[in-house]
């Protein structure tokens, strides 16, 4: 940061190039991986039903702030407000709190809907490029009667469809991507709906996992659509981002312990340590996600830190580096 201020002052022009340079949110990350860490760590003091659930929550925090992120890249005038964040975040940690508790089948269904209504409203927002508003698209439907204007409009959306050329030669990318968002996360509530998976907290986990890396690949794909390029170190680091994260959710279900059992059935599941007679799969599976984590920050910093000689932190920093001496208004928006 302090290496790009000088080169402002030193070329005052540089300032109105490539993507907006704001590091705010970086350091919200860098605090919820630290927490992840602690709370992670009190969690190995005593693994029961309810501290599982205490690092996961800022493993939420870290998978919203990077898509928030990654969309700020392109739309820095269009920012989520604390107050929306805060809200989806809560209302995130409360689902995990009453599913790892309870799960009885009215929370899944509960469950279930909501997931498909924020999957709807985000594909719709997403296709129409931040300017659709469902607050202002119900006071239009209000202001023009109700139901009926409601069903003649969507009539006209589906007709509207039908014209898949029109609609593939202007955003064929993006729909493609958006229903293949979709049926990931159709997927995955079905696999929830009919699964029951015991441990809620992981599968809500997994659904923003999901979404992240959908969104990841969008962004990488409406670059390659809009013809930038890839650096080399962009591609060297999603080559690295891919093998750690691999190795680490590999090593992620070699489970050593279960905290959902009695201590005694959950050191049942112990194995001998395998490195240096001290750290077992569990502790790797540790190494590793710290590493991903890492890397998949680095992406996103080194977007904005364009004039840096030497690039020290992380896919999300560096994955519009190429743009760094574009004018802002010649980079396109998605």
């Amino acid at each position: 940061m302090s290496r790009y201020n000088a080169q402002v002052e030193r070329e005052p022009a540089v300032e109105k190039l490539g993507i907006p340079r704001d590091f705010g949110l970086y350091y919200t990350l860098s605090f919820s991986l630290a927490m992840v860490g602690l709370l992670s760590a009190c969690y190995h003091v005593c693994p029961n039903r309810s501290n599982f659930q205490f690092d996961t929550s800022f493993m939420y925090v870290i998978a919203v702030l990077l898509m928030l992120k990654l969309y700020q890249q392109r739309h820095p005038d269009i920012t989520a407000s604390a107050d929306s964040v805060f809200i989806v975040l809560a209302c995130s940690i409360l689902f995990g709190v009453i599913g790892g508790l309870f799960g009885f089948t009215w929370f899944w269904i509960m469950s279930s809907l909501t997931h498909l209504l924020a999957c709807i409203l985000m594909s719709a927002y997403v296709y129409y490029l931040g300017r659709w508003s469902l607050i202002s698209t119900m006071k239009m439907v209000y202001k023009n009667g109700g139901i009926r204007f409601l069903a003649s409009w969507s009539i006209r959306q589906v007709k509207a469809w039908r014209y898949w050329r029109e609609l593939k030669s202007q955003f064929g990318t993006r729909v493609a991507l958006l229903l293949t968002a979709n049926l990931g996360n159709w997927a995955l509530l079905l696999f929830g709906l009919i699964v029951r998976p015991r441990d809620y907290d992981t599968y809500l986990l997994g659904i923003f996992l999901l979404n992240l890396v959908v969104y990841v690949i969008f962004y990488l794909c409406m670059k390659r659509g809009y013809n930038e390029h890839l650096g080399t170190e962009v591609k060297l680091t999603l080559l690295l981002l891919l093998v750690v994260w691999v190795s680490a959710i590999c090593v992620f279900f070699k489970r050593s312990t279960d905290w959902s059992r009695s201590p005694a059935r959950s050191r049942d599941l112990n194995q001998e340590c395998i490195i240096f007679n001290f750290y077992d799969w569990h502790d790797i599976w540790h190494f590793l996600s710290a590493v991903a984590l890492f890397t998949s920050f680095y992406v996103s910093f080194l977007a904005l830190l364009s004039c840096a000689s030497s690039l020290y932190l992380d896919l999300i920093m560096i994955i519009d580096d190429d743009l760094d001496y574009t004018p802002r208004d010649l980079i396109a928006v998605f």
